[in-house]
């Protein structure tokens, strides 16, 4: 019996149909490009920092939103719980079929934590009724378990969430023009979890 060190290479028996083998897996990016890529992620990061520097200030400034903080706590506990699950699932799946590639890598490192803002995000938007739906609660055990379950199944389903709001922003200020923005209409189009994680484009189902 072959064991997985003994393996040869070129061995692709066991894999998903259609999988990528060989050396696809590796970068299509020189390094020059990836050390922009990566002065681009600290960019972005920062920006990140910046924002959650000035909420918590804005917060601790009035001790009335302890309440709604510590539903926004839960929520995002919620999101980032729902998109670690879709994405461990995704990378055990991209592993175990030969679809792994190195370029995924922004993706990967990045999707849970999306989902924790986007689930915030969202409940905030849920709350205002701008989604067509509203929830009612009695008691203070409900509103957390309501704002978890929220958090949960928007990092679980960011894809179907991401449509949902594109709708509500078409709706409140209209379409937008195809030249709006520079990614417009270049969706990619890669190995990208197609439902569930934060990101598009085909590829695996949940």
């Amino acid at each position: 019996m072959a064991t997985l060190q003994s393996a040869p290479l070129s061995d692709t028996s066991g894999l998903a149909p259609g999988a990528d083998h060989g050396t696809n897996w590796q970068t299509i990016y020189p390094p020059e490009a990836w050390r922009r890529i990566r002065a681009e992620g600290i960019y972005l990061a920062c920006v990140l920092v910046f924002a959650i520097l000035v909420a918590a200030i804005l917060l601790k400034k009035d001790g009335s939103m302890k309440e709604m903080l510590e539903r926004l706590l839960y929520c995002g506990l919620g999101g980032i719980t729902g998109s670690w699950i879709y994405s461990v699932k995704w990378y055990v799946r991209s592993v175990s079929g030969g679809l792994w590639k190195h370029d995924l890598i922004a993706w990967r490192l990045t999707s849970p934590f999306m989902g924790i803002f986007l689930a915030v995000s969202t409940y905030i938007i849920i709350q205002t009724g701008l989604v067509g739906v509203t929830f009612a609660t009695k008691v203070d055990h409900e509103h957390r378990a309501y704002a978890y379950s929220i958090g949960f199944l928007v990092g679980l389903f960011s894809d179907d969430v991401m449509g949902k709001l594109t709708e509500v922003a078409g709706t409140l200020f209209g379409k937008a023009r195809s030249d709006a923005s520079p990614h417009q209409g270049k969706r990619a189009t890669t190995d990208l979890p197609r439902t569930g994680g934060i990101g598009s484009g085909a590829g695996e189902k949940a």
